[in-house]
């Protein structure tokens, strides 16, 4: 608002969301007691831009991809698109030049608040943990805590690790890497371990997150091996991202604070979680490339295929295939008079026998194969498959080259995949 009176001069910002006034039910009059954040948002650019004492023209557009939402199913986040909670950049025009502006919803205030002292927030986590429940903000792999709880029952401990695990969903992975290592890097001297803030509760804490995290990743990875065909749908899609992000980001981390003889020297058992991590990574990070690529969920009708909903493991086929070149080659080895080695012909039967050598027991009972003259390949599933990058004890390349040669048999069959 301007008028020739510079007493009366205002430059307001009015935010009205329409679905939220259908879902407040249309009120019909404007009350900021009821209404609240609720469908309207005003902002006073007065303190800003009355210095200039020019008249001005605001031209504004909201940030959308800044608003942050969550995308776990069990946390109510429709208090993110209330007026408020939008970020947005506005561009004063004067006379001379364009004076540009920045607005920060709540939720991004909060997480600003949070971060700009450091690790300020863990030290003293009652005010930053209260604020986070008060806006929703929840971390994506907790149960979520609303307000109506007694908040008081949480100890500090529960709220730093609450606090540490919401900022690990919302920085990105440098932002929450300086973070993390800048307060394990203050608190490696000690000076804070009264209040129970040093260099072993952060690694606890990421031990603590991952495995709370691969529990909830896992309940979802159920329905990719129960041929129900259910499948993930693009909310679990992007958890299962974020998982594997995450992993990847305590693994990183566990490997730069094992670098510090300071801060290794206030951590134990860090060499054994990052070997544990280290095989997690290669069996996540195996299971979304097979997801991504369209061969989970498992299926092993040919079916999936023809109508374009996925690709099957045909394991019958490639098994009575598997046998045939058996049957065929060691036929070929008796014309010949020549005597076959213990593994046969078949090239996959040497690869798998002679590289996994005496750690062959191990796939055996992963994959439920008979005694030492049944074969290993195929595998009898995906999952089977899957299963064998738990092995800490079989080398990252031999389950590669096992995985690269059950993808050429799929792909034998499927023959437009090439």
């Amino acid at each position: 608002m301007f008028s020739t009176d510079t007493q009366s001069y205002h430059s307001l910002l009015y935010l009205f969301d329409l679905d939220q006034w259908f879902s407040a039910q249309m009120p019909e009059e404007y009350n900021v007691a009821r209404s609240g954040p609720r469908y309207t948002a005003l902002h006073d650019l007065t303190q800003v831009l009355d210095a200039r004492a020019l008249p001005i023209s605001i031209e504004v557009y909201r940030s959308f991809e800044k608003i942050i939402t969550s995308k776990n199913r069990h946390i109510q986040f429709e208090s993110y698109y209330y007026p408020n909670a939008y970020s947005f950049h506005s561009l004063a025009l004067l006379e001379n030049e364009v004076v540009a502006l920045a607005h920060l919803g709540v939720h991004e205030k909060a997480l600003k608040l949070m971060t700009d002292g450091r690790a300020t927030c863990l030290l003293q986590p009652e005010r930053y943990f209260q604020l986070a429940v008060k806006l929703h903000l929840q971390p994506l792999f907790m149960d979520p805590v609303f307000s109506y709880h007694q908040l008081e029952q949480y100890s500090q401990e529960e709220q730093r690790q609450f606090l540490l695990s919401l900022l690990f969903d919302l920085l990105d992975d440098i932002a929450f890497e300086n973070f993390l290592l800048t307060s394990a890097k203050e608190w490696s001297l000690g000076t804070f371990d009264a209040s129970g803030c040093s260099v072993s509760f952060l690694v606890n804490w990421a031990w603590g997150h991952v495995t709370r995290a691969k529990r909830y990743v896992d309940n979802l990875c159920i329905s990719l091996f129960d041929f129900s065909s259910t499948g993930f749908d693009p909310r679990d899609e992007s958890l299962l991202r974020q998982f594997i992000k995450q992993l990847d980001t305590v693994l990183r981390l566990y490997r730069l604070l094992s670098l510090d003889n300071q801060i290794l020297s206030s951590s134990t058992g860090l060499d054994q979680r990052i070997r544990t991590l280290n095989t997690l990574q290669g069996y996540y990070n195996t299971l979304g490339g097979l997801l991504f690529k369209g061969l989970l969920p498992e299926t092993n009708s040919l079916d999936v295929w023809t109508r374009g909903l996925g690709i099957p493991y045909p394991v019958t086929l490639i098994t009575q295939y598997a046998e045939q070149r058996r049957t065929e080659l060691s036929n070929l080895s008796a014309q010949s008079l020549l005597e076959l080695p213990p593994s046969g012909l078949y090239m996959i039967d040497s690869l798998a026998l002679n590289l996994t050598q005496a750690r062959a027991p191990l796939l055996r009972e992963q994959w439920g194969v008979g005694g030492e003259d049944c074969p290993l390949y195929p595998p009898p599933s995906l999952q089977a498959l899957l299963r064998m990058y738990l092995l800490e004890e079989v080398p990252a390349h031999v389950k590669d080259m096992l995985l690269y040669y059950v993808k050429l048999d799929i792909q034998h069959y499927m023959p437009v995949a090439k």
